[in-house]
C-alpha cells in the first residue's frame, strides 16, 4: 500500500470514525449521513474500498442510523471543488473535504453552501507548504533553477513558489518543461529525479514527507525555496444542515483526539502525526491571500493550458 492511499485511508477513517460517534449519541430517528470522499481516479478500485465497507459495517452495527461512505472519483484535470459543491447542491452529501485555497475562494466570494468544520492538521500544522525537491546538494538558490528540467501535476504550486522568491513568470519560460506527472503517488517524480530524467519537480512538502524519502540516510532528496501556500484539507459541512447538527459535527471533531470513544480510530492520527484542528484567523488568512493571489495573476489560465498540452488520461 503506498503512502497517498494510507494517508486517503487515514483521512477516510477519521472522518467516519467521527461520524459513528457522532450517530450513537445524538442521531435521530430516520436520520443519515453521507460523507463524500474525494479521491484522485483509480483509487476507487483499490483495496481502499474494501476498507470503507468494513468501517461502515462496524459503524451499522453500534448505531441507529445509516452512515454511508461515498467516493468520489476524480480526474487530474478535473476541479474537485465543482465536484463536492454540485454534491452538496443535490443534496447528496452532507460532509466533504475542500483544498485550502477553494476554501480562500470561498471566503473571497461569499460562497453559500458551506460551514467550515475543521481542518485536519498534519505535521502538527494547519498549514501546507509548497516546495521544489532536487536531488540533494544540486543547487543553491530557487533562481539557480532556470532552463532546468521540470515536471509536476500542477503549475499552480510551483508557480506560487517562484513567485514568493521573486519571479513571477510562467513556467514555460523560467523551466525546460518536461511534461506533466502525477504526485498521487509521488514515486514517479521521485524516479524520474533520481535517474536525472528531469532535476526538479514541486508538490506539498507533506506528500513527499509521507513518501519517507526526506528521511532516508543518506538523504538524496531535498527541499528547496519551500513556502507556506494553503491549509491543509478542510472538511466542510452542507450550510443547510440544521445549526445544531452543524456545530454537533465541529465540537467533535475538534475534540476527536481526546476522546475515548474514539480511540480506536487514532492510528490514522498516527500516521500524519495530525489531528483536526479549528479553522483560526490566520490559517483562513492564508487561505483567502493565495486564492487572491492565483485569481489575480490568472494561473489558473495558465495551469489548463499545461493539463491540456501534457495531460494524458492514462
Amino acid at each position: 500500500m503506498n503512502k497517498t492511499m494510507k494517508i486517503t485511508i487515514a483521512v477516510s477513517i477519521a472522518a467516519l470514525g467521527l461520524f459513528a460517534f457522532f450517530a450513537r449519541n445524538s442521531a435521530a430517528a430516520g436520520e443519515k449521513f453521507v460523507v463524500a470522499l474525494p479521491m484522485i481516479e483509480g483509487f476507487e478500485d483499490t483495496k481502499l474500498v474494501e476498507v470503507f465497507k468494513q468501517i461502515n459495517d462496524v459503524v451499522s452495527k453500534k448505531v441507529g442510523v445509516p452512515v454511508l461512505s461515498e467516493n468520489l472519483p476524480f480526474k487530474h484535470n478535473e476541479d474537485l471543488f465543482t465536484i463536492v459543491k454540485d454534491r452538496f447542491k443535490a443534496k447528496k452529501a452532507d460532509i466533504s473535504y475542500i483544498n485550502g485555497r477553494d476554501h480562500g475562494a470561498v471566503l473571497l466570494d461569499k460562497t453559500q453552501g458551506f460551514e467550515t468544520l475543521a481542518v485536519l492538521g498534519m505535521n502538527k500544522s494547519t498549514i501546507e507548504k509548497g516546495c521544489f525537491f532536487i536531488r540533494k546538494g544540486s543547487f543553491k538558490s530557487v533562481a539557480d533553477l532556470r532552463g532546468k528540467k521540470w515536471k509536476g501535476s500542477a503549475t499552480v504550486t510551483p508557480r506560487y513558489v517562484l513567485y514568493k522568491n521573486g519571479i513571477n513568470e510562467p513556467l514555460e519560460s523560467f523551466f525546460d518543461v518536461r511534461g506533466f506527472e502525477t504526485d498521487s503517488p509521488v514515486a514517479p517524480l521521485i524516479d524520474d529525479l533520481k535517474s536525472g530524467a528531469i532535476d526538479v519537480f514541486s508538490t506539498y512538502y507533506h506528500t513527499m514527507w509521507l513518501s519517507g524519502e526526506l528521511k532516508k540516510k543518506p538523504q538524496e532528496i531535498e527541499a528547496l525555496g519551500c513556502e507556506p501556500m494553503e491549509s491543509h484539507w478542510v472538511f466542510v459541512a452542507r450550510s443547510d444542515l440544521p445549526k445544531e447538527r452543524v456545530d454537533q459535527f465541529r465540537r467533535i471533531f475538534l475534540s476527536a483526539d481526546k476522546d475515548p470513544d474514539f480511540k480506536q480510530f487514532g492510528f490514522a492520527f498516527m500516521m500524519i502525526d495530525g489531528r483536526f484542528m479549528p479553522m483560526d484567523e490566520k490559517t483562513a488568512s492564508v487561505n483567502k491571500s493565495f486564492a487572491k493571489l492565483i485569481r489575480d495573476n490568472k494561473w489558473i489560465d495558465e495551469e489548463k493550458a499545461f493539463m491540456k498540452k501534457y495531460f494524458k488520461q492514462k
